[in-house]
């Protein structure tokens, strides 16, 4: 019996190993953020949060626009997600209370469609920026599914 107990032991600690080297090398070209808005492609190029201390969360833009400073872009009426999530590492599951929400926000003003399935995965946090991998869904015409960065603006 000490050799199964034993066994089942290893082979857990060799899991959990595994996934922090699966941490420490996350790739964010390898599966970046892409999906649908208002039925139309769209791909992650960048976005913009503000950090709040007080309650560990974030909250801000992910765009499809090419920018060198994101932290410059506060408002645009192009198509995008609004994004709010807590900033400590883990998986949050999208639809239930305080565990993170994702608007899908359609272009020129048009309608906003909130995501009813999903989750936010929070992979790393730093005083800059932070990376993370989201699935979220409304419907066939808006949903987004991979890896993202978003900077810390002031």
């Amino acid at each position: 019996m000490s050799k199964t107990v034993l066994s089942i032991l290893t082979g857990c600690l060799l899991i959990f190993a595994g996934c922090d080297d699966d941490i420490n090398k996350f790739d964010l070209n390898k599966d970046p953020l892409s999906g649908k808005i208002d039925g139309v492609e769209w791909n992650y190029t960048g976005g913009r949060v503000d950090y709040s201390n007080f309650s560990n969360q974030a909250a801000g833009k992910i765009f499809n626009e090419n920018l060198t400073d994101p932290c410059l872009r506060i408002n645009t009426s192009n198509a995008h997600l609004d994004v709010a999530f807590f900033t400590q590492r883990g998986n949050y599951t999208l639809g239930l209370i305080d565990s993170g929400e994702i608007k899908f926000v359609t272009p020129n003003g048009g309608p906003i469609y909130t995501a009813t399935s999903g989750f936010i995965e929070i992979v790393e946090v730093n005083a800059f920026e932070i990376i993370g991998y989201i699935s979220a869904d409304f419907d066939e015409d808006n949903f987004v599914q991979g890896s993202f960065l978003v900077r810390i603006c002031d």
